[in-house]
């Protein structure tokens, strides 16, 4: 039993790697769009991957960065706000660290929980 945990666990875990490192793939490329000008530094930005999965990548502050990924058919369809929306996907706060020119995750909403990270 303890054997199945296990390995499901380690393919959630390489899961979750793999959708951090799309997300902060789109952060680069939102980054660089908005140091360059390409797009307002207050937009936002939305990737649809196949029509189920989103990315939604917002500026805060200091180099730091909400990304929020989910699939549409977990959202409810009741109005959505900023708290329901993190509540039902995977949400990070994303830090680039330019002197270092690299990305790390300071916080996730999984792991610390929907109430601290809001």
């Amino acid at each position: 039993m303890s054997e199945q945990i296990d390995t499901e666990t380690k393919s959630y875990s390489r899961l979750m790697d793999e959708v951090l490192n799309h997300v902060i793939y789109h952060a680069e490329d939102f980054r660089t769009q908005r140091l360059s000008g390409a797009m307002p530094k207050e937009s936002s930005y939305l990737v649809t991957g196949d029509n189920q999965n989103f990315i939604n990548l917002l500026p805060l502050k200091d180099n730091r960065y909400l990304a929020l990924f989910y699939d549409i058919a977990d959202i409810p369809d009741k109005p959505m706000n900023d708290k329901l929306l993190v509540k039902h996907s995977d949400a990070w706060i994303l830090y680039y660290d330019s002197q270092h020119a690299r990305w790390s995750s300071e916080a996730w909403n999984k792991q610390i929980g929907n109430k601290k990270f809001i």
